[in-house]
């Protein structure tokens, strides 16, 4: 399994970004050049091991469609590559800080460590700030108390799996959710993070920039596609008997 798994990571580099001013055309990989494979790690017998989040039903803010079944079918495509998952749905701050402690907890060094999140996202002075389904902001000095900071998870992941290879994908390059009130002023999108040796970092859209998104779609634009893509390789897998 692990030549796939190896794709798959790879796909991360090559999905389009989806900016709110530019739709996605066609499908998930475009006509960019395939990933050379041989420059990636390979992950035979490593453990691997995901934290999934998808928030949607928020209290104090617009609530959004996909995020949820973003999380259900990133879980599916994940189990299906040999990760062991751990799904978190419509979390608030406090059950976002726990599952993230059990989580570092829990990867091995040398292993594989992957955390993807749907839902809001915001920047704040230079840091990306995950928003649990039961923040309440009223002003920009407050998003750091209520929300959850990128950047520490990213941090949690580095000290535990410092020999291993570690994977942030963060769905959450949506519009302002403040953007009615005080905060109306706050930079769009996400800001970018440095991207340590090991370590891929992967948004739905450039820094700076919302995506583009449609409610009348299952999953999120960006979730569609790397979905689409990943489900392709793991029918291949799963229909093609390993050689050696």
């Amino acid at each position: 399994m692990s030549r796939f798994l190896i794709i798959f990571l790879g796909l991360f580099l090559i999905i389009p970004a989806c900016s709110d001013n530019q739709p996605p055309k066609g499908g998930g990989g475009g006509s960019s050049d395939p990933p050379t494979i041989t420059t990636l790690p390979t992950f035979d017998n490593t453990k691997r091991l995901a934290l999934i989040i998808g928030n949607a039903d928020y209290k104090k803010v617009p609530s959004l469609d996909n995020p949820v079944n973003d999380a259900n079918d990133m879980k599916t495509i994940l189990t299906q590559l040999g990760f062991e998952v751990m799904l978190g749905r419509n979390l608030s701050r406090r059950a976002m800080l726990d599952v993230a402690h059990k989580f570092g907890q829990r990867l091995q060094n040398g292993g594989v460590g992957l955390f993807y999140f749907s839902g809001h996202g915001v920047q704040a002075k230079q840091r990306n700030y995950l928003l649990p389904v039961d923040a309440t902001i009223r002003t920009e000095a407050e998003i750091e108390y209520e929300s959850v900071d990128a950047g520490r998870v990213l941090a949690q992941m580095e000290q535990a799996n410092k020999a291993g290879v570690n994977i942030v994908i963060l769905d959450a390059c949506r519009d302002n959710p403040f953007k009615d009130t005080a905060m109306k002023d706050l930079v769009k999108g996400l800001a970018k993070m440095d991207s340590p040796r090991g370590t891929l970092i992967a948004y739905a859209t450039a820094p700076n920039l919302a995506s583009y998104g449609d409610s009348d779609l299952r999953n999120s634009i960006y979730t569609k596609y790397l979905l689409t893509d990943s489900f392709m390789l793991t029918k291949v897998n799963n229909s093609t008997p390993e050689s050696g």
